[in-house]
């Protein structure tokens, strides 16, 4: 089964800083949205969870800068507790300290787990962006040093879900009653396996999804039997249940197919006549 989430036609964040007052983004633009009747008139594409990376491809207690919606972004796997206890948490920053505008992933995590700018040695919490040390004027919460909210780098909810992380751009405040990050049945399932592996396409996810991810283009392109499994037929038809919410905070199509020879059966029918 897959499930697909779709991404934003036309979104973009503006690079300099961003008051935490202040909205993230707007919703999508009025051309990018269908009819008044489109369940997709209210939707907002940072009100949803997205994946940037595997949790094994990322180390623990090191900064690792994602791009998302062409906003830059550190992430990072920090312990939780003390030495004996194995619990993580994934921690994501606007890859941009408010000091200097220098990015944090070129910095470090301190043994404490906060975000450390590499360039004056600020620290951050991960969890909310407070500024919680500038060597400069001493340690502590300097909250008197920079003018309080000023000094604090931007956070943004992020989780590990499926061997995923996952980041909700839109904000803490967004993410509160959103829906969880979609998940694939299988992957929960010990008699299923997968492989984590990323692949990068320089195109239009429009492309990706009508080309790439066309099953019946694989046994013909690629010379590859396995690829039929997932294609469909006039007797073997694919299932798409499609869930579009009011409420503007993500949609799904979920779709599903018998995993049978459909082209093959054909094909072998056809030379035993």
């Amino acid at each position: 089964s897959q499930i697909i989430t779709e991404p934003p036609l036309d979104v973009k964040q503006d690079t300099e800083f961003i008051d935490e007052e202040e909205p993230l983004l707007g919703t999508t633009s009025s051309s990018s949205s269908k009819s008044d009747g489109s369940p997709l008139k209210n939707f907002d594409y940072l009100s949803c969870w997205y994946p940037v990376s595997w949790a094994i491809d990322l180390p623990l207690g090191k900064p690792v800068k994602v791009t998302l919606f062409d906003v830059d972004y550190v992430i990072a796997k920090i312990p939780v507790g003390d030495d004996d206890n194995d619990e993580v948490q994934i921690i994501a920053l606007r890859d941009r300290c408010p000091h200097k505008s220098a990015a944090l992933s070129e910095g470090r995590v301190t043994q404490c787990g906060n975000v450390q700018c590499a360039y004056h040695g600020w620290s951050f919490d991960g969890r909310d962006g407070t500024c919680v040390e500038i060597p400069q004027v001493g340690g502590g919460n300097p909250s008197g040093g920079m003018g309080g909210s000023r000094a604090n780098a931007m956070a943004i909810p992020a989780m590990e879900s499926q061997g995923m992380v996952w980041l909700f751009p839109g904000g803490k405040e967004k993410s509160v009653g959103a829906r969880s990050p979609p998940k694939v049945p299988e992957m929960d399932d010990p008699a299923f396996k997968y492989a984590p592996v990323v692949r990068d396409f320089p195109v239009d996810w429009t492309v990706l999804l009508e080309n790439v991810m066309d099953p019946d283009h694989g046994m013909f392109a690629h010379g590859m039997v396995g690829f039929d499994l997932y294609s469909a037929s006039s007797n073997v038809p694919l299932i798409s249940i499609d869930d579009y919410p009011d409420d503007g905070k993500g949609w799904t199509i979920t779709t599903s197919v018998d995993a049978v020879y459909k082209v093959k059966q054909k094909e072998d029918a056809k030379k035993n006549n």
